[in-house]
């Protein structure tokens, strides 16, 4: 054989060693070998689960806690956890499978993101999710995506593994809040009483009519519809950013007040006030029962006329609205919310915004 085709079969050797070489690093079992339940007791305790930490390298870390009232963020002052987050992450790690065995080796932890998190460069998040008496029912340290799936090590285990699905346990306290402060439909707004930069104004829908009207508008001023919509929409889908208790946001030195009414009593006052580049704003819940609508006089036959029960005049709506109020009161008061500029730039409109700029008309000579 010629000493080119020696040298050319010399060098495939050499890469076909170096294959496999490297395939040892990461496999150390049979690859064909069944996937097995990472966490096989977790789902049968799902409603045991009293806590959940969650780490990252820099001393980054939240702790969720499980309370009578439901579960809170204790890193955000004991705020409320968006549940049904916690509770589709918590079924991910309960569902998760172990496909392949990979490494052992301390030396490959970093090409795979499985260091431990005091190492430098460590790229992991650590998820630990304990049960009653605070015994620990999972432990993964979760590393760098690979094939729709992960790299994670079982507790301080050295062995790694390929996962079927990445847990996305969030590493940010904010992220696990629940965002929603209030979804008011503006069908049921009959009122908004605003003060902004000195000034008021009042916006009503009347009874039967359900557009909005602006009360008192200045001769020769035509009103923007679209922005008086918005206002009566205000508290539609409200949702903020972040959330500080009252006694740590910084203080108003000029806010914006409004004062959100509906038909059926249900009353929300707000303050918004910027600060740097956030926005925030209080929320102050309350309920206003109104006097029933007067019912009215019977016709002339002496037939008792038929009445058509208004929100006003109704047990059960007034009962719901005042239900509403008390647990809007129990989640917002003592709260300062950063909410996204979108939504606060409703809650600051003065009354200039709402009409269209004044046509001026030349004099006639």
């Amino acid at each position: 054989m010629k000493t080119q085709q020696w040298g050319a079969l010399a060098w495939i050797t050499l890469v076909v060693v170096a294959l496999g070489v490297g395939l040892s690093m990461w496999r150390d079992h049979d690859a064909s070998a069944k996937p097995k339940p990472a966490f096989p007791q977790l789902e049968s305790q799902l409603n045991e689960v009293a806590k959940i930490s969650v780490r990252a390298a820099n001393n980054v870390a939240v702790t969720l806690e499980r309370t009578d009232a439901g579960w809170v963020v204790a890193d955000k002052s004991r705020y409320p956890a968006d549940s049904g987050m916690l509770r589709k992450e918590l079924l991910q790690l309960a569902h998760l499978e172990l496909l392949e065995a990979k490494t052992k080796k301390p030396e490959n932890y970093a090409q795979l993101g499985v260091q431990a998190l005091d190492q430098a460069g460590s790229e992991a998040i650590e998820v630990q999710v304990f049960g009653a008496n605070n015994a620990m029912v999972a432990h993964a340290l979760v590393g760098k995506n690979a094939n729709g799936g992960a790299y994670l090590r079982l507790g301080h285990d050295a062995q790694t593994w390929l996962a079927s699905a990445r847990p996305a346990f969030a590493t940010k306290p904010e992220d696990w809040l629940e965002k929603e402060i209030a979804n008011i439909d503006a069908q049921r707004l009959s009122k908004v009483s605003v003060q902004a930069n000195g000034a008021s104004y009042t916006i009503e829908k009347s009874t039967g009519n359900d557009t909005p009207v602006l009360k008192d508008v200045p001769k020769g001023r035509a009103v923007k519809d679209s922005e008086v919509r918005r206002i009566i929409g205000g508290l539609s889908n409200l949702r903020f950013e972040n959330v500080l208790p009252a006694a740590q946001a910084p203080s108003a030195k000029s806010a914006v007040k409004m004062r959100f009414e509906t038909a059926d009593g249900l009353v929300v006052e707000t303050m918004t006030y910027k600060d740097a580049d956030k926005i925030y704003t209080t929320f102050t819940p309350s309920f206003a029962a109104k006097p029933p609508t007067a019912a009215p006089a019977p016709s002339k036959d002496g037939q008792a006329p038929v009445v058509t029960p208004t929100p006003s005049n109704n047990t059960a709506v007034v009962a719901n609205a005042q239900g509403e109020s008390e647990k809007l009161k129990q989640r917002l008061n003592g709260w300062v919310y950063v909410i996204p500029a979108h939504q606060a730039d409703v809650l600051m409109l003065n009354r200039d915004a709402l009409l269209e700029p004044m046509v001026k008309t030349k004099a006639k000579k």
